[in-house]
């Protein structure tokens, strides 16, 4: 495996953990709202919808690291805990 596939996958990795975090940080935000707090429960779901969106394109573009690599399968594997 090349140094640059290494360094590209923890740079993803990296960007997907600080989006999870952030996900699950909103994700925190909602259990304290109220019924009455609609708006911001709208605006609090569109931006984790759109978090949600960015992880998985993250996720795509580690599968392509992966497969230009030759070894897709090994390091799918390792990124998804199957390893």
């Amino acid at each position: 495996m090349q140094i640059q596939t290494i360094n590209k996958i923890k740079e993803l990795t990296d960007n997907r953990k600080q989006l999870f975090t952030e996900y699950l940080t909103i994700t925190q935000k909602l259990t304290d709202l109220k019924e009455e707090d609609v708006e911001q429960i709208t605006a609090e779901m569109e931006q984790r919808a759109a978090l949600a969106e960015q992880i998985d394109d993250l996720g795509i573009q580690s599968r392509k690291v992966c497969r230009a690599d030759g070894r897709e399968e090994h390091l799918t594997e390792i990124l998804q805990c199957r390893a």
